[in-house]
């Protein structure tokens, strides 16, 4: 009895966050020039998450960058190949 009453309480604190609604702040267009590894960059790290982030970030230089595209790949899961980390982590490395 006590399993089918934890269960249901389960179930009802399921039912109430996934109908728990809030707005999320308006996202602003980012514009990251229009060379190759721009594009890339763009199409590659917006899959996963606002272009926001990146333009934000402090000056990591190549060390830094290169680190942070490790992290996504290896932590996070980003599907990008050695080569086209390599151009992204350049490319960051290079942008003022």
């Amino acid at each position: 009895m006590k399993r089918l009453g934890n269960g249901l309480l389960a179930l009802a604190a399921i039912t109430l966050l996934s109908a728990a609604s809030y707005d999320l702040p308006p996202e602003h267009p980012v514009d990251l020039g229009n060379s190759p590894e721009a594009a890339l960059v763009t199409e590659t790290c917006a899959a996963c998450h606002s272009l926001d982030y990146i333009i934000r970030q402090p000056d990591l230089g190549a060390a830094g960058w290169t680190a942070e595209v490790t992290k996504m790949r290896a932590v996070y899961g980003a599907n990008v190949d050695d080569d086209s980390a390599k151009r992204i982590a350049a490319w960051l490395a290079t942008r003022k």
